[in-house]
């Protein structure tokens, strides 16, 4: 992706519109996990929007042909509690190269696919699940990233987010599904 294209577009809502017409390397984002393709154009999450502005790959406008900074863009992402997660998240897992998509299965927040691979044509090795270090994770939100993960064919990682934006990944197994059972079956023997 040649350093200097950047991708123009309107925040509308919570999200950044980007007319195909007006960037020609809409493709080549849209290709990498960035956006949904809808009708004329790219229509990018907040997360990835802000990001791409970070990196310096994405010029975002008001509906007033103003630009935006960093600082609008973390603002309006402080409306929903679950941003800063995300954002560092997809963050962390972007600058370290790894080819994501944000997910619209929650609880699980980002899909990781192969190295190399591109998102648009093939299929997630992960699913990650985001939470806060110092926040309880219910079991019943736990239970439900893993049946996502099974119907999908992917290994499940809770990405934990401490109060310094350092992220830890952890794989999540079934062993807890599996004790239940057999604990179950062991009182229904002793009846």
């Amino acid at each position: 992706m040649p350093s200097e294209e950047k991708l123009r577009g309107t925040l509308i809502d919570r999200s950044v519109v980007a007319k195909k017409k007006n960037n020609p390397y809409w493709r080549v984002y849209y290709s990498s996990g960035y956006g949904v393709e809808k009708n004329d154009e790219l229509v990018l999450n907040l997360v990835e929007a802000t990001f791409l502005h970070e990196q310096k790959k994405l010029i975002i406008l008001n509906d007033k042909n103003q630009t935006l900074k960093s600082e609008d863009l973390f603002k309006l992402g402080s409306l929903d509690e679950n941003f800063w997660v995300k954002f560092t998240i997809y963050h962390d897992l972007r600058t370290r190269g790894y080819p994501v998509k944000l997910s619209e299965k929650y609880p699980i927040i980002i899909n990781v696919y192969p190295r190399g691979a591109k998102p648009i044509n093939s299929s997630p090795i992960y699913s990650i699940m985001g939470a806060e270090a110092a926040k309880e994770i219910k079991l019943g939100t736990l239970d439900k990233a893993i049946k996502i993960c099974k119907k999908l064919g992917t290994k499940l990682l809770v990405g934990l987010v401490d109060e310094l934006g350092e992220v830890t990944y952890y794989s999540v197994k079934e062993v807890l599904e599996e004790e239940i059972e057999n604990v179950n079956n062991l009182l229904q023997e002793n009846k």
